[in-house]
Protein backbone atom coordinates (compact mmCIF):
# COMPACT_ATOMS: atom_id res chain seq x y z
CA UNK A 1 0.00 0.00 0.00
CA UNK A 2 1.60 3.06 -1.17
CA UNK A 3 1.40 6.15 1.45
CA UNK A 4 1.34 9.38 -0.60
CA UNK A 5 4.10 11.94 -0.05
CA UNK A 6 3.00 14.88 1.45
CA UNK A 7 5.29 17.95 1.13
CA UNK A 8 4.51 20.76 3.38
CA UNK A 9 4.77 24.26 1.56
CA UNK A 10 7.74 26.57 2.03
CA UNK A 11 7.01 29.35 4.32
CA UNK A 12 7.98 32.35 3.29
CA UNK A 13 8.94 35.43 5.16
CA UNK A 14 8.11 38.72 3.61
CA UNK A 15 10.19 39.31 -0.25
CA UNK A 16 13.71 38.74 1.02
CA UNK A 17 12.53 34.69 0.54
CA UNK A 18 14.20 33.58 3.61
CA UNK A 19 13.01 30.40 4.56
CA UNK A 20 11.12 29.85 8.30
CA UNK A 21 11.53 26.50 9.75
CA UNK A 22 8.38 24.44 9.57
CA UNK A 23 6.17 24.36 13.10
CA UNK A 24 6.98 21.24 14.96
CA UNK A 25 4.09 19.59 13.90
CA UNK A 26 4.99 19.33 10.55
CA UNK A 27 8.37 18.05 11.37
CA UNK A 28 6.42 15.39 13.30
CA UNK A 29 4.48 14.60 10.54
CA UNK A 30 7.10 14.23 7.94
CA UNK A 31 9.10 12.00 10.69
CA UNK A 32 6.23 9.60 11.15
CA UNK A 33 6.11 9.46 7.02
CA UNK A 34 9.10 8.49 6.63
CA UNK A 35 9.29 5.73 9.73
CA UNK A 36 6.14 4.11 7.79
CA UNK A 37 7.56 4.64 4.60
CA UNK A 38 10.57 3.09 5.75
CA UNK A 39 8.85 0.24 7.44
CA UNK A 40 6.98 -0.69 4.56
CA UNK A 41 10.39 -0.83 2.12
CA UNK A 42 11.97 -3.13 4.75
CA UNK A 43 8.84 -5.73 5.15
CA UNK A 44 9.26 -5.72 1.02
CA UNK A 45 13.18 -6.11 1.08
CA UNK A 46 12.32 -8.77 3.86
CA UNK A 47 9.58 -10.47 1.36
CA UNK A 48 11.64 -9.98 -1.68
CA UNK A 49 14.75 -11.76 0.65
CA UNK A 50 12.41 -15.20 1.72
CA UNK A 51 11.33 -15.19 -2.60
CA UNK A 52 15.54 -15.25 -3.48
CA UNK A 53 15.85 -18.08 -0.45
CA UNK A 54 13.16 -19.93 -2.17
CA UNK A 55 14.59 -19.47 -6.01
CA UNK A 56 17.81 -20.36 -4.72
CA UNK A 57 16.86 -23.26 -3.06
CA UNK A 58 14.49 -24.70 -6.17
CA UNK A 59 17.50 -23.80 -8.62
CA UNK A 60 19.74 -26.31 -6.73
CA UNK A 61 17.01 -28.92 -6.81
CA UNK A 62 16.61 -28.40 -10.55
CA UNK A 63 20.83 -28.39 -11.28
CA UNK A 64 20.90 -31.88 -9.36
CA UNK A 65 17.79 -33.32 -11.02
CA UNK A 66 19.97 -31.85 -14.81
CA UNK A 67 23.21 -33.83 -13.53
CA UNK A 68 20.72 -36.83 -12.56
CA UNK A 69 18.93 -36.78 -15.94
CA UNK A 70 22.94 -36.53 -17.64
CA UNK A 71 24.01 -39.49 -15.97
CA UNK A 72 20.57 -41.62 -17.03
CA UNK A 73 21.06 -40.58 -20.71
CA UNK A 74 24.86 -41.26 -20.95
CA UNK A 75 24.05 -44.46 -19.24
CA UNK A 76 20.93 -45.39 -21.69
CA UNK A 77 23.49 -44.16 -24.30
CA UNK A 78 26.36 -46.81 -23.65
CA UNK A 79 23.45 -49.87 -24.46
CA UNK A 80 23.83 -51.30 -27.30
CA UNK A 81 20.99 -50.36 -29.87
CA UNK A 82 17.50 -51.89 -29.65
CA UNK A 83 16.08 -54.23 -32.05
CA UNK A 84 13.04 -54.56 -32.52
CA UNK A 85 12.88 -57.62 -34.83
CA UNK A 86 15.21 -59.95 -32.28
CA UNK A 87 13.49 -61.80 -30.72
CA UNK A 88 13.91 -62.25 -26.69
CA UNK A 89 16.80 -65.03 -25.39
CA UNK A 90 14.23 -67.11 -23.42
CA UNK A 91 12.76 -68.06 -27.24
Amino acid sequence: MAIPYRRPPLQVKGDDRQTIPLPEEHMQERFEDIEIKYLYLQKTVDELSSVVIEQQKEIRELRHLVTLLGRKLKDVSALPPFDPDEKPPHY
